[in-house]
């Protein structure tokens, strides 16, 4: 009996180790590769003294880019709410530039928004005057690795 007893005792320890190494298995982690992109730059111009014209926008000027996440898939899922996705680059010496996401596939539509800014504008005659600047945005349409210039006045 007690020859018994133990022989299911152990019978027990073996199906209980083995459940415990068969399901301890170890999922592998995919890591996605980064998306290829754009570059898009350019220069950003004002008129900031009426007696010199269109100049270098101030430094710290921001432009915005959105990129709807459904162009950068090659085969999008009918109905998924695909994100759109926000960059920002910053005008220094009249000038910027951004990567954004892209496609080898097809085109990538990126909306470009300068944001309006207020400055002292010089005058004719010497006076400042304080002015909101603004330019309109505009859409790139860009595949991947390349390089758009794309130039903005504000007004």
């Amino acid at each position: 009996m007690e020859k018994k007893y133990l022989y299911s005792i152990m019978l027990l320890a073996i199906l209980g180790l083995a459940i415990v190494f068969t399901s301890c298995e170890k999922e592998e982690e995919v890591e996605a590769e980064p998306l290829p992109t754009a570059t898009i730059q350019g220069t950003v111009r004002a008129t900031l003294d009426v007696n010199e014209g269109m100049e270098d926008a101030p430094n710290g000027t921001k432009l915005l880019f959105s990129v709807y996440a459904g162009d950068l898939v090659s085969m999008p899922i009918e109905g998924y709410a695909y994100k759109t996705l926000q960059y920002e680059a910053t005008v220094n010496g009249g000038k910027y530039t951004v990567p954004v996401p892209s496609s080898f596939e097809g085109d990538v539509e990126v909306t470009v928004t300068p944001v309006s800014f207020y400055a002292n504008q010089k005058q004719t005659d010497n006076a400042l005057e304080e002015k909101s600047y603004q330019s309109n945005p505009r859409t790139v349409v860009t595949r991947a690795n390349a390089v758009y210039i794309e130039n903005f006045d504000y007004n």
